[in-house]
């Protein structure tokens, strides 16, 4: 069982503040969507939840199995308009790297998998920089799903995509979800909405 929950989270840039008094919580089995027009503070949510930035005040406390989870940003996967990535790498040097970072040894039938459920199997061996937009896209969604982690992180994450692509994001939120994972999603988009078990809502 996996329960990731921000309490009283606020940030503020200067003079401007971002997001004020958030409180948001998911389970297992959850997708939630963090919803609201552009500007009003949906990454800077995301990234609070998953680690990636201090709120100035409030808590984010990641359970699993009734421990905390101390490095809540080690256990998640990210996929965001924003994510930067080796583009001279290829889609399977890059999976592999990712792999190891994170203190694992290569596990070619995981990364087979995921590739092939991404559509990507054709394009292994292709530097980054050589793809489309939309099968970029597609390459940080493996990268985030790969290694299963406990939250899924998804900022926009159809933004670029066919609608192939689409049912892709679709199917992999599914998967995450149905495998007992967390799915934390950041969108003013109606279609990815409807992927989500509940919402909360930023006004601007």
């Amino acid at each position: 069982m996996t329960e990731l929950v921000g309490k009283g989270l606020s940030k503020a840039y200067g003079q401007r503040t971002i997001v004020s008094n958030f409180d948001a919580s998911a389970k297992s089995g959850d997708c939630l969507g963090i919803i609201g027009p552009n500007g009003s503070g949906k990454s800077t949510v995301l990234k609070m939840l998953g680690g990636l930035l201090r709120p100035d005040n409030g808590q984010v406390t990641l359970h699993h199995n009734n421990t905390v989870v101390n490095d809540p940003l080690q256990h998640s996967g990210l996929v965001a308009p924003w994510l930067q990535v080796y583009e001279e790498f290829t889609v399977t040097e890059l999976l592999d790297l990712q792999q190891r970072l994170h203190g694992s040894p290569v596990n070619e039938q995981v990364r087979t998998d995921t590739l092939e459920r991404l559509g990507l199997q054709s394009r292994q061996n292709d530097a980054v920089r050589e793809l489309s937009s939309g099968l970029r896209q597609r390459v940080l969604l493996a990268l985030a799903v790969q290694r299963n982690p406990l939250v899924l992180l998804l900022d926009e994450p159809s933004i670029t995509l066919d609608v192939q692509g689409k049912d892709l994001v679709e199917s992999e939120i599914e998967r995450h979800r149905l495998s007992g994972g967390v799915v934390i999603l950041a969108t003013n988009d109606p279609d990815e909405v409807r992927w989500c078990t509940s919402t909360v809502s930023l006004l601007t």
